[in-house]
This record gives structure tokens, sequence and C-alpha cells, in this order.
């Protein structure tokens, strides 16, 4: 079962989520002649929004590339008396509580898939002075050690702390 999975990884790319659809399909071909389906028309038209169980990501990666992924849990905090109306209301991005951030890398590409605005958001890695720096849209994520700073690329100052929850015997490695 893994390395079925494993396989069809290789085989579809970098996904973000579990199910890459329609590898199976192309996979298992015609039952009567044992050929491999043509691809639909309809996945070279333009991308239209699909139904919430069948939403994926894929990013073609060669065939032998590695896909490390980590699934990291964090809190955050916040002083309401120190902070601003700004980073008040950016606190209400993120999930009160834990919540699970995962970490995918390939080759030269890293990427954190994190829950912000009730919704699933990807973070791309850019170049940052230390530690590991993600970007999306206006949002940064920066990740320094066991500690995340969680801001607003667009306003100077707004940002707040988030914590790696350790796990019994280990520690965060981004």
């Amino acid at each position: 079962m893994v390395s079925d999975r494993l396989k069809k990884v290789a085989m579809c790319g970098l996904l973000l989520a579990v199910v890459c659809s329609g590898w199976e399909k192309a996979q298992a071909g015609d039952s009567a002649t044992g050929q491999p389906q043509a691809q639909p028309a309809s996945l070279h038209k333009k991308a239209t929004s699909a139904h919430k169980t069948g939403n994926h990501l894929l990013i073609p990666l060669p065939a032998d590339e590695v896909v490390g992924r980590q699934d990291v849990e964090y809190t955050c905090s916040l002083d309401d008396k120190k902070a601003g109306d700004d980073v008040r209301s950016l606190r209400t991005s993120l999930p009160v509580g834990r919540f699970t951030v995962t970490y995918l890398t390939a080759d030269i590409m890293a990427l954190a898939v994190l829950p912000v605005d009730g919704r699933v958001v990807v973070f791309a890695n850019v170049v940052a002075a230390d530690g590991a720096k993600y970007v999306a849209g206006h949002y940064s994520w920066w990740a320094k050690g066991d500690e995340v700073t969680f801001g607003r690329e667009d306003k100077d100052g707004v940002s707040f702390a988030c914590h790696v929850v350790p796990a019994v015997g280990a520690s965060a490695v981004h």
C-alpha cells in the first residue's frame, strides 16, 4: 500500500492532497485492450472550480524526485494589551489552539501549507537572512528554530509569534 502511494507520488509529482485523481484511471487503461487511455481534452482547458472533495494541487516533478514531508503542530500567543489593532486582527487569521503546518520539500523547492482565514494556503520558500521564510500573498511564515513569526508583508511590524508544540522525544526541523 505504501509502495503504491510512493509510485503514485513519483508519477504524479508533488501532491498537496492524498489523492492523485486521474492517475489510477490512466494506469488502469482500457479494460478491454489493456492500453492506457488518452488524457481527456478537458485537462487542457482553463482551470475551473472543482468540488471540494476533489480539490488538489499537482506540481509535476521528475519520476525519481524524492518528496519530503513533515507535519508540525503549532500554537500562537499574543499579548492583547501590548498588541495593536492590526496585530489582533491578524491573529484571527490563524486557528485558535493547536494547528498543523505541513512542510513539503523536493530538490530546491520548499513549501509550507497552513490554515489561514479558514482556507488551506500554500506558502513558497523565499530567500531570508536566517531561518526558513515562506510567503503567500501578503502573509509571511518565518521559522527560526522552534519559533515562527506570522506576519503581513505589506505592513511593517504587524506580526506575532507561534511556537512548536513539542512532540515526545522530537524537535522540529524545517
